[in-house]
């Protein structure tokens, strides 16, 4: 077990749960949140993607995160792309995809002149802006500022 937590998770997931709820209001249809989709052709793989709706064909990822990607969060992103067009492929038809963020920084990138932004593009992958009230952004960069510094701790704890 690790000797430090992740300050954010929890915080990251209440959030979660109310940019999963706003989406649903502003799509206008009750969505299912992280269902298990089997893969057919190996039913021992799934996909748990963030949102779902097999009646309305809708398909989604949140990202409760503030300020711009950095390090491996636009690969997270990239592999979140790459599990909805899976479910795409198994399922024979195309799904509206969507990418639900809360920070104008994100939102520009994955909106903005990058490789993975034309990939966005190029598979019309809806790119929703949800901001957050002022007070929960301050928080979030709270969190994710104190992860960041137990990570950076973890690492170096780790190469002694």
């Amino acid at each position: 077990m690790s000797k430090f937590s992740n300050s954010s998770s929890e915080y990251q997931r209440k959030l979660e749960d109310r940019l999963f709820m706003e989406t649903q209001r502003r799509l206008g249809i009750e969505l299912e949140s992280n269902p298990n989709l089997l893969v057919q052709s190996d039913p021992t793989v799934s996909i748990v993607p963030d949102f779902y709706s097999k009646e309305h064909c809708i398909i989604g990822e949140i990202h409760a995160h503030a300020g711009k990607l950095k390090g491996g969060q636009p690969d997270k992103i990239a592999s979140d792309i790459l599990k909805m067009l899976l479910h795409d492929k198994i399922m024979g038809c195309t799904f509206q995809k969507y990418i639900v963020v809360c920070s104008k920084e994100e939102h520009q990138q994955l909106t903005g002149t990058s490789a993975l932004a034309e990939a966005i593009r190029q598979f019309d992958i809806c790119v929703l802006l949800i901001p957050l009230e002022e007070k929960e952004y301050e928080e979030l960069q709270a969190v994710m500022k104190k992860q960041d510094f137990l990570q950076r701790t973890e690492e170096d704890y780790a190469k002694r």
